[in-house]
């Protein structure tokens, strides 16, 4: 059996040069939900992305920043895509949502504080965001096959995980089972 790999799937995050600086777009494993109506087994995903400033991952991760109000400002959120669009209090369509925030990210100043809402400075870099993700949208519209093939990934290679350790405890068992054996026997 083949084992899939993370052959043409995005190394690179997207980068979208805008008026106020650079914001990349990651695209992230969907997360799955399991579910059954008679009696048949539904799969449905959550898709995710990453909407971050700065430019590398980890420990090589080199901070980057958007300018507004003639403030720098870093990124750094976990967004899903709404399978349905929704219509907010305020009347706007929501497609996307937030997932959740990293540590030590979200919308911050250049001081590392966190942007509370409301402020006009969240709802820019809100506009910011979304701005980024509709343009990743138009040049990427079959992310989200990426992102399930990514999640899909990531359970091949937990259960790949699950089997090789089943198969060294059935060698283990083995092993006492041709010793017990040989005890009987002698």
């Amino acid at each position: 059996m083949q084992t899939p790999t993370e052959a043409n799937l995005p190394e690179r995050p997207y980068a979208c040069d805008i008026a106020a600086g650079t914001v990349r777009v990651r695209i992230l494993a969907a997360h799955i939900y399991e579910s059954a109506v008679d009696g048949r087994e539904i799969i449905e995903y959550a898709h995710r992305v990453q909407v971050t400033t700065d430019e590398g991952t980890g420990s090589g991760r080199k901070r980057g920043y958007v300018t507004v109000r003639g403030r720098r400002y870093r990124i750094d959120r976990l967004l899903r895509r709404e399978r349905q669009p929704w219509v907010s209090p305020q009347g706007q369509p929501v497609r996307w949502s937030l997932s959740h925030i990293p540590y030590g990210g979200g919308f911050l100043n250049d001081r590392g504080s966190d942007v509370s809402a409301p402020s006009r400075v969240y709802e820019a870099l809100r506009r910011i965001e979304l701005d980024v993700l509709e343009r990743f949208e138009a040049q990427f519209p079959d992310w989200r096959k990426v992102s399930e093939r990514l999640s899909d990934l990531s359970e091949c290679q937990r259960w790949q995980n699950i089997a090789a350790t089943r198969r060294a405890e059935l060698a283990d068992a083995e092993q006492r089972i041709t010793y017990f054996t040989a005890r009987i026997s002698s």
